[in-house]
């Protein structure tokens, strides 16, 4: 709702927007995204937000300025996250089975996030290299598989996508962690990757190239809650460069 009332009043224009969005809970609990019977993406106030998100944009951009103002890309960026969460929520509402929801919703997920940072690398390009913060499997070059409730998912990640549209200008820097006293992540066993690391790193950090990791197994203490995946030789296959945190 916000995203989309910005690009509104930025406009000038008079859409009901607040009507039809509603409450924000019945858009941010858990449910809406797990559950396609509790998803308003599928809802009449789902088609109506879009309905007006397509006229806002249609609008905004007949009215481009040349050159671009600061402000009017403001607006297009409130407006396409707005249509971005609502796409996001219309595959929320697919009436599939568990096993098979998951992978169209991170495939949606980071079709939005390639098309943020080309989006980002426009607006940057002038100022010089920008550097991106996200998850290895996010940032790979290519298909990222993780498991969730029990499935094997694969998809393209955001890296899969943008890496072939700007060839050698994109650079993926693999992330690895050895220990963690705030995710109670504790040493790793010697014969992992991280292990390896643990050992070969006598900083607190330490930015190597992946040829220097030589292979290992695929550490298994992590838990989901603690949010870490652990290195692999695909990511380090996929990586330019690995920065490994000790601790």
């Amino acid at each position: 709702r916000p995203y989309l009332e910005y690009a509104r009043d930025f406009l000038g224009a008079d859409a009901d927007i607040a009507g039809p969005a509603g409450d924000d809970e019945r858009w941010g609990r858990t449910e809406a995204v797990l559950d396609a019977a509790s998803s308003p993406g599928a809802t009449a106030d789902a088609y109506r937000l879009r309905a007006i998100a397509a006229d806002l944009l249609a609008t905004l951009r007949s009215r481009k300025p040349e050159p671009v103002t600061e402000d009017w890309s403001r607006a297009e960026i409130h407006l396409m996250a707005g249509i971005d969460l609502l796409r996001y929520h219309r595959q929320c509402a697919e009436p599939l089975e568990p096993h098979e929801r998951y992978t169209p919703l991170v495939a949606t997920r980071d079709a939005i996030m390639a098309r943020n940072l080309l989006d980002i690398r426009a607006a940057e390009a002038c100022r010089g290299r920008t550097l991106v913060f996200a998850h290895n499997l996010h940032l790979r070059r290519q298909a990222s598989t993780m498991r969730v409730a029990g499935t094997e998912t694969t998809w393209f990640p955001a890296g899969a996508l943008v890496a072939p549209l700007l060839g050698d200008r994109y650079v993926f820097v693999a992330t690895s962690l050895g220990r963690s006293e705030a995710i109670a992540l504790e040493e790793p066993e010697p014969d992992t990757y991280e292990g390896f690391l643990q050992k070969h790193v006598t900083t607190d950090w330490s930015l190597l190239t992946p040829s220097e990791v030589p292979p290992a197994s695929v550490r298994t203490d992590p838990v989901p809650r603690q949010g870490y995946f652990p290195l692999d030789q695909g990511i380090l296959n996929d990586a330019d460069a690995l920065l490994h945190v000790r601790s």
